[in-house]
């Protein structure tokens, strides 16, 4: 049973609306990971995938995503390389707000159900944090990568930013396992450290189910099917502006 760290590069931070553009999967300490530049399914009046922030940002052009792969082909290539490579965790940072929602919704949308663990690499490091005692002014990457003096190469880039991950959580699960004198952690002690966490992604998305939201890639028209204003207000909350 595998572990992957995951990262999504979207055009935005909308769950609803907003499309990846660019998906990082890589199984952990290992050298087999799956890579794509995607294509959403909308265009903007003037032709253009993202906006020029996005690219700012990201350092991904319109013209990388315009030869990219269908948003179809995407969740079809994600779901043969879990089960191909039998991954049964997947870990991303801050994935409980961001990644894992994007990702529960892509597989309900595709009818795909599998029993998937998920690490927010957030709660994990905090949680070894507080067990080790160890202070920080926040979890962000950025800081975290400071702190051992790991260089971002192509920081917002889906692979750049896994393989920063990578490094950043053996380093810290180096110094736990030297805490609770143990060689080694398991993907299940790994997991069991976050499991009883509360997870957001997964309110998230019962609540956005629940509120049948559908969408039509053909001319951007989204559907919502009994819902009134407070209803459509109240899941707004949740998207990160």
């Amino acid at each position: 049973m595998n572990i992957a760290i995951l990262d999504f590069e979207t055009t935005g931070l909308d769950y609803i609306n907003d499309e990846i553009i660019e998906t990082s999967i890589k199984i952990f300490n290992k050298k087999i990971s799956y890579n794509s530049i995607s294509k959403p399914s909308y265009r903007g009046k003037l032709g253009s995938y993202i906006l020029p922030e996005i690219t700012e940002i990201t350092n991904i052009t319109n013209k990388m995503i315009h030869n990219g792969i269908s948003q179809d082909k995407l969740i079809n290539d994600i779901i043969n390389f879990i089960i191909n490579n039998n991954i049964k965790y997947i870990i991303a940072h801050n994935g409980s707000k961001f990644d894992f929602i994007i990702l529960k919704l892509l597989f309900k949308k595709h009818n795909f159900n599998i029993d998937i663990k998920y690490i927010d690499s957030i709660l994990l490091i905090k949680e070894i944090y507080e067990k080790m005692k160890i202070n920080i002014k926040n979890y962000k990457q950025d800081t975290l990568c400071n702190k051992y003096l790991i260089k971002q190469n192509n920081a917002h880039r889906a692979f750049d930013d896994v393989l920063t991950l990578e490094k950043l959580l053996n380093i810290v699960l180096f110094d736990y396992c030297r805490f609770i004198k143990k060689k080694t952690i398991s993907n299940v002690n790994i997991y069991n450290i976050v499991k009883d966490k509360l997870q957001y992604s997964d309110k998230l998305c019962n609540d956005i189910l629940k509120l049948d939201i559908f969408y039509n890639s053909n001319d951007k028209i989204y559907k919502y099917s009994n819902i009134n204003i407070n209803e459509f207000t109240d899941i707004q909350k949740y998207i990160i502006k």
